[in-house]
Order: structure tokens, then sequence, then C-alpha cells
């Protein structure tokens, strides 16, 4: 039971759930107050007979001076009368047991069925008024609307074919340690204890007796029960503290129960709206049939008598035999929501107070098309400016021109088109209607409409049923299809943590915001239009992991859950980067290495300065010009050439590590060490100085550097040229710098023969020569003057001299080279080579510094 005001129309909704026989109902109702008037509360709302109720007042202590109040209870809601004994146009009975409790509650129990007369399997809605005082009190406490109060029968069913599944309810908790013993008996009255024979009469003991809970448990009629000659046969009910002999009664009367042949239909399934023909078949041995029956259709368990069904009544019924009758479905057979099950119930006949002769074996169906919604989530603000499909594989809209859809927090649809509700204040909207304006028929199956403002119960998701009608007359339109949605909180995007990362992809990021959901595929992302691969971490957090992107910078997020999509603009960086493959080799190594990056295919790599080039880069790539000689900040330490472009992502170039460049992009010249004619320095100096004319040149940059006080592997670094020559140097001078000798490394190569004056052989022993030495300047015993290698043999024993031997000689032989000095470099991708270009050129790129782009020279 929920029980809610609003603070706007004082109204009160009671909901109660029924249980009925093979099908479950409930009674949603709906009690009007007086405006501007407070009514007393009760508690619980709703219960069986014997149910101890506590009232409570509005304001004050009006039973101060009060010994008892008094409570009555009318069929009518409203105005109470002026006192107990007053005549108010309604039926008015007297609570029971009434109990005062404290200055504003009492207590008072539930009368009997019997009292109320009320029928076993129906339910009444009543209305308490309490008086300051006996029956012949002369004032109501409260002279307003009426609390309400829903009064169950015992058994939830008055009648029915054996096999029907009943539900007993009592007061209190009398199953708390047992579970009751139930006889069924065609005597008038119950044994005084439990028994499972009674000589002389019909009866049977109800089987499956199941406890739901302290106050409640089902059992099913049993197969043992037996009509009289084939028609229903009324049996009383009675049940027990236990199923000893000791076990006594737990009522105070039996309860009847009808039992009725089980009738079987020719179709267990239809349409709303009736129309459809069926053939109702008794089983065989009963006759219920003398005559054409009345049958009734209902939610609810069959009543005891026919009454007035109105259009739920079968029409055109026919007698075939009689165990057979025919009839059309009534009209009012519709359907609150995808499958809605009612009961057939057969009567002798179609007065009001006809007795129940039949009921159905099982429920009859009343089925809609199934149907989808494009989106069954979505924001509580509504789908503006978007709209959600409603489809369907059935015509659900064949001569349907202007449905009515509506939204509402029931458990099922209303079966004709309801007006606006409000079930709590401020909270939850119990029934809203979609804008006739905002819904589109697309032919029979398909439908577009936009979602209003779905307000959250209490800040949380909330489950509304979707309601689509044949019109919106709320007096002749009904539904047509029904499904569920639910109203949520739609995410919020904070902020992307690292907000760049590299082209290539594969960096996590870290997501914040609000409103996330937590399960696996429950959120979507695109970066910078693209993909992501993301992992839900809390309603706050979720990771993912980048995708390869072009690169960009303040490129939006796109995030997507089942309530909507959210944009964070200006989210994220790709910074142009690559990755190559291998990442190492000696300064004695020319081969292929693999790049991997963006940005290839649109690319012109080419050997002029203005073309893409892949450089070899100490540090971060910089075109800047140098003031002095133009040349470039940082520029290229060698560069990996003979590019072949794979695809976009990827290409394959020659990287020669045996040579560098110098500033200006020439390779450096391979030539001999130089001797400084004098240079100083003091210790801790970087800075050598010659007192010759250019003694240092841009040529000499990248050279290795020796001589007194100056540390092994000590190479130049930048050089200032003209008088007094300067070199800026790797390292620290030791002390005064004397001796100085500028060059690429020398090697020694032992015992050099050559056959003579004729030939440019030379041998040594295996391993002497390498590739990289092909193109390097050879001295040595014999060996003419600018001699440089031609080529090595395999086995690098031998070599051919680019100028014959002067003479056959035995001696050492130095080689000299200008490879790129051994450390940690990046490979750079430029879109334009030349000086200046970042600056010159909108639209120049270069790839950023980053952990796959380095590449290091060293030995193996």
């Amino acid at each position: 039971m929920r029980m809610s005001r609003s603070s706007n129309t004082r109204a009160r909704l009671i909901s109660a759930g029924l249980l009925s026989g093979a099908v479950g109902a409930a009674a949603v109702l709906f009690t009007p107050m007086a405006a501007f008037a407070a009514a007393p509360t009760l508690s619980p709302t709703s219960g069986v007979p014997g149910t101890t109720v506590t009232l409570t007042a509005a304001s004050g202590t009006p039973f101060a001076t009060t010994a008892n109040p008094y409570v009555t209870l009318q069929t009518t809601s409203g105005s109470c009368a002026t006192n107990p004994a007053a005549a108010n146009g309604t039926t008015v009975f007297a609570a029971g047991s009434v109990t005062e409790t404290g200055d504003a509650t009492a207590t008072f129990t539930i009368p009997t069925t019997a009292a109320l007369g009320i029928a076993p399997g129906t339910t009444k809605q009543l209305y308490a008024c309490v008086y300051a005082g006996t029956a012949t009190g002369s004032a109501t406490v409260i002279d307003a609307g009426t609390p309400s109060l829903v009064v169950n029968p015992t058994l939830s069913a008055p009648g029915g074919p054996a096999g029907t599944v009943l539900t007993l309810k009592q007061p209190g908790t009398p199953f708390s340690s047992t579970t009751p013993g139930i006889i069924m008996t065609t005597n008038a009255s119950c044994p005084t204890n439990y028994t499972t024979t009674i000589t002389g009469q019909t009866t049977g003991v109800g089987a499956n007796v199941t406890k739901v809970d302290d106050s409640t448990v089902t059992f099913t009629v049993p197969t043992t029960l037996t009509l009289s000659s084939g028609l229903a046969r009324t049996y009383q009910t009675c049940f027990y503290t236990g199923s000893t002999a000791t076990s006594t009664a737990l009522t105070d009367a039996p309860q009847p129960f009808i039992l009725t042949p089980g009738i079987t239909p020719s179709s267990s399934s239809g349409g709303p709206g009736g129309g459809n023909s069926l053939t109702f078949t008794a089983p065989t041995g009963s006759t219920p049939f003398s005559t054409a029956p009345g049958i009734l259709f209902t939610t609810t368990a069959c009543p005891t008598t026919y009454g007035t069904p109105g259009t739920r009544a079968v029409t055109n019924v026919t007698k075939t035999s009689s165990s057979v009758v025919t009839g059309t479905v009534g009209a009012g057979v519709l359907a609150t929501g995808t499958t809605t099950p009612y009961n057939v119930c057969f009567y002798a006949g179609t007065t009001s107070t006809d007795a129940l002769t039949g009921a159905s074996l099982s429920p009859y169906n009343v089925t809609l098309p199934s149907i989808s919604l494009s989106s069954s989530v979505g924001s509580s603000t509504g789908s503006a400016p978007g709209a959600i499909t409603v489809s369907s594989t059935g015509d659900f809209l064949l001569g349907v021109t202007a449905p009515g859809i509506a939204f509402t927090t029931a458990t099922a649809c209303p079966t004709l088109y309801p007006a606006t509700a409000t079930y709590a204040a401020g909270t939850t909207a119990g029934v809203i209607q979609a804008s006739a304006g905002d819904i589109r028929v697309l032919g029979n199956r398909n439908l577009a409409v936009v979602v209003p403002a779905l307000p959250l119960s209490l800040g949380t998701p909330s489950t509304y049923q979707v309601c689509v009608y044949n019109g919106s007359d709320t007096s002749t339109s009904t539904l047509v299809a029904a499904s569920t949605y639910n109203s949520t909180t739609v995410h919020t995007l904070v902020a992307v943590t690292p907000a760049a990362g590299s082209s290539l992809g594969g960096d996590q990021i870290v997501v914040t915001g609000t409103g996330f959901p937590t399960s696996a595929g429950s959120i979507t992302a695109t970066l910078g239009g693209s993909p992501v691969d993301v992992t839900p971490i809390s309603a706050t957090t979720f990771t993912a992991i980048t995708p390869m992107h072009s690169p960009g910078t303040g490129l939006p997020l796109v995030v997507t859950t089942s309530a909507g999509t959210r944009t964070l603009s200006n989210a994220y960086s790709f910074l142009n980067a690559v990755k190559v493959t291998p990442n190492s080799a000696p300064n004695t190594r020319k081969g292929d290495v693999a790049v991997q990056g963006t940005g290839f295919a649109a690319a012109n790599f080419g050997n002029n300065a203005g073309d893409a080039h892949i450089y070899l880069v100490r540090g971060e790539y910089n075109s800047r010009a140098v003031v002095s000689g133009g040349n470039k900040l940082n520029g290229a330490v060698q560069e990996c050439k003979s590019v072949l472009v794979i695809d976009d992502n990827n290409l394959v170039c020659t990287l020669d590590l045996t040579r560098r460049l110098d500033p200006t992009g020439t390779a450096v010249p391979q030539v001999e060490s130089r001797v400084i004619v004098s240079g100083a320095a003091a210790v801790g100096d970087r800075v050598v100085t010659s007192t010759v004319t250019d003694g240092f040149t841009y040529a000499d940059v990248g050279r290795t550097i020796s001589g007194t006080n100056i540390a092994d592997g000590t190479v130049i670094t930048d050089v200032t040229m003209g008088a007094n020559a300067s070199a800026r140097i790797s390292r620290a001078a030791l002390g005064t710098v004397s001796g100085v000798t500028v060059g690429a490394p020398s090697r020694t190569v032992p015992l050099v023969t050559s056959s003579g004056s004729s030939s440019p052989n030379v041998t040594a022993p295996p391993g002497s020569f390498t590739q990289a030495d092909v193109g390097r300047p050879i001295t040595g015993s014999n060996i003419a003057a600018s001699t440089t290698i031609s080529s090595v043999g395999p086995t690098g024993g031998t070599a051919v001299l680019s100028n014959n031997a002067t003479g056959a000689a035995t001696a050492t032989a130095s080689v000299f080279g200008a490879p790129v000095p051994n450390g940690a470099y990046n490979l750079t991708f430029v879109s334009n080579g030349a000086v200046d270009a970042v600056t010159a050129d909108t639209n120049y790129t270069q790839s950023a510094l980053s952990s796959g782009s380095v590449f290091t020279v060293a030995p193996f």
C-alpha cells in the first residue's frame, strides 16, 4: 500500500493489491478531500476483517476529554453526518472494538465480512467518520473528507474450478509458528477441531498449503471435490490453527466457496476491444448450461452473482448443448498492458442475482502487439529537441490517425486514455500526456513522439508505463500498445585527464563527471569523432583508451548512455607523434626502420628542402633560422631517406647512422682529424678558443674533440667562426686545454697488406673493415693521400681503395669517419623541411616528442 498527499489538490491515492483465483488484480482508488480541510489518517489503510487500524487526528488532542471515540464506516466519501444517528444518504457500519490510545489516537478493528455485507472474493471501499463520544455524540472530530479504508475478503475468490489457487489472509500474525489446517466440506458448519474425514458428508482437504508470511497462506482447491450432478456446488472452507486433532478453528464462521465446472474457451487469447467469437466447452460429465448463460470477463475473481458487467459481458450468447455455448467477447474487454489476464465467469442467467455456475480453467489473455522503443531510457527533462520511435511488427495503428500517448507511474496502463493526474506533490507525476503536436504517425506500425518531462521520484530514476491509445478521448479511446520507459538524470561531463596525448592513440584518459552508469557496455564515447574503448569505474568516473587520430587540438568528447548524449567541448588534443621500430642501432649501421604515425598518405616526401622529411634530431626539432649562416636552430643530425609510404599511418625509410649532417643539412665530410694551432680553457669551462681564423667551422658540430684536460667522448656542440674562433664542448674542461685535435674518430686497422703499386686491394684480419667504412678516408704506409674505401668484402677482411697503393707493403692504416655520435635522439616527421617552415607554412605539422619516437645510437 502506498499513500501520499498532494499539497495542491489535497488528494489521496489508495492502492490495494488483490489476489483472485488464477488471476492477480490491483485496485487503484482515489479519494478526493474537501478543500482546505485536514482529515485524520488511518494505518494501515487496508486489511481483512479483524485487522486493528490506528486512527490519528490531524491536529490537536480531540480525545483528551472523551472516554473512547466513536467510529463509523460509511460507503460514500465526503462529509460525515452530524452525529452517528443522523441520516447521511449512505450505508453506515459501526467499527468494532474502538479504544482510545492517546489524546489524538485511537484504534478499532475491521468488522466481519458478514457484518459489512462483503461477499467472499470481493472488496469493499469504506470511509471512516470519527466522533467525540458514543453513538449519540453530537459532533465529529473532523467534518471534512473522510479517510479511506479498503476491506479485503478473507478468501481471494468466492468460487472456481478444482485446482484454483486461493489466498487466505488473517489479522495479526496467526501463522508465525504454524501452517493452518484447511477443510472444505458440504456441511453447513465446520467441525470444532481439524479432521480429515467427516462421516456422511462430501469432504475435501485443502492441498499444497504454502505460508506466504505470518498472516497469509495460499492453498489449492483439491481435485477430490465433486460437482452436484455436473453442476456447481457450495463448499464451506474451514481454517484451523494446525493440522492435528486438537487444532481449533481460526475464524468465527466458515468461508463459502462455489466449486464450478472448469470451462475452456476455444481460444486462450485475443486482442483488446472484443469482437471475436468464442466457443465455451464444459468438461465431460458436467452440464452447466440449462439455458443460455450470462457470461462476463473480469480481471478480478468471479463474483458470486452476475451483477451488472456492462460492456465486459459476452454478447450473442447461443446455447449449442448443455455443455457448449458460443458468444462474442464484449467491447469492454480491454488491455492494461502487453498482456492482461481475464477470468471468464458463467451464470445461470443475465439478471443481476443469477448465481455463478462455471468459471474458466485458466485466464483468457488480452494481448497487445509487441512494440519496441528506439530508446527505453531518457532524461527526466524529456527528449526534446529529439523524439523516440514506437515500432511493432503488427498493425497497432491501423485506422488510427491521431493517437493519444500517456506516461504513467502506475504499474499498468489505464484501459481508457487517462486525464493528467498528480500522485505526489513535488515529486512524480502520475499521468503525463504527450502533446498532440509531438506525436507523428509514420505508418500502421510506427510512430514518433517527443517524450515530455517525466519527473523523478525523490531524485531517483523512475519507471513509467508508455500507453498508446487509438485517440485522446478519456471516455472512448482505448489502449492499443504499451511498454516501459525509464526517466533518469543525464550524465554531465567535467574534465578529461590528461588533456593531450599521442596521435597514435593507446593512451589511457580519465573522464570525470556525474551520473555515469557503471555496468559494462553502458557507456559509449567518441573523441574527436573516433570511438574510444570505455571502462566504467563509478558514477563520477570512467576510463578510456584513446584511438589513433590525426593531429588536432581542442577536440570534443561525446559521451552517450541510455539516458542521452552529452558533449564536452575543447576536451582533448591529439599531438602529432611517431613510433619507430627498431629503436636502437650502432653508428656502423645503415638500414631500414618502420615508422608509425599519421598523415603520411598526404605528405610529399622528397629531397627538396620544402618537402616532407623524416629527421633524426637530438631533442626537439626547431627549424627557425640562426642569424649567422642561416642554419636551423636545432636541425637534423641525420635524415631517414628513401621513404616508402605503406598507408596513411605507416612508412619505411632508410637510416644511415654512419654519416651525420652538419647544421646546414649537408653530410659532414669524412676527413682526417686536424690539430687546432692553440686552444685554452680553464677548469670547468665549456668553450675552447682557437687563435686561427675559422679554426672551428660549422662542420665541426658533433665531431669529437680531444686534447689535454678534455674528457674522453667530448664532442663539439656549437661553433663561432671568425678570428679567434671558438667551440662549445659537451663536457667541461678538466683544466687548461692544449694540444686540441678535432675530427671524426679514427680506427687503427693492423697489418694491412697490399699487393703492390698496381692494385687497389688491401687485406687485413677478418672483421677489420665494415660496410660503414665505404666512402671513408684511409691513411697508412704506401697509401696515397685522399684515398677512400670504395668497397668492403663480406668478411670484413678485404677492402678496395679509391687509389692504387704506391707500393707493396705491410703496415697499419687509420680509417676516419663522421658517423652519428652515440646517444639518444628522436625521429621526427615534418611536413616541410625548409628553414623557418614553422612560421612560413600555415599548414605546417611536426610530430611531438614521445617515448615511441626515441631512437638510441649505441654499440650493441
